[in-house]
């Protein structure tokens, strides 16, 4: 597992943060944006969408994403969203979906890290995919 700096999560954030303006999901306060960084060092933006035939959440399109364009590795997640911590309470985090997702097609990998970093938040908080998942399928 690579040591993953503070200017790579930056620019994760900033992957994130520029995807979400794509997200259709209204009102814009419940829509996400997530980066991926894959193994090359390459960071893949994501965002969530609303119908299509049905709703796509922002790991997933990222997560989809570095894997279609040939990362073979997936070093960690970033997840944004508009507002702080305290809204993540109301709208949610990571899917069961999403968290099966980077299980299943992100290597299998319980020590993955992941971020969250709200757009109203000065900081990140990090976890893993293993706290978050502590018995997939």
């Amino acid at each position: 597992m690579k040591n993953i700096t503070k200017e790579k999560i930056w620019e994760m954030f900033e992957t994130a943060e520029k995807a979400m303006k794509f997200s259709n999901v209204k009102p814009a306060k419940s829509a996400f944006g997530a980066a991926i960084l894959g193994g090359s060092g390459k960071v893949y933006g994501g965002c969530s969408f609303d119908g299509c035939p049905m709703d796509y959440c922002a790991e997933r399109v990222a997560l989809l994403k570095a894997l279609s364009e040939g990362e073979k590795k997936i070093e960690a997640i970033l997840v944004s969203y508009q507002g702080t911590f305290r809204d993540l309470k109301k709208i949610g985090g990571t899917c069961g979906v999403c968290l099966n997702a980077l299980y299943q097609l992100g290597g299998k990998n319980l020590k993955l890290p992941m971020y969250v970093w709200p757009t109203g938040e000065e900081n990140f908080q990090k976890t893993t995919l293993g706290k978050l998942y502590p018995e997939p399928f």
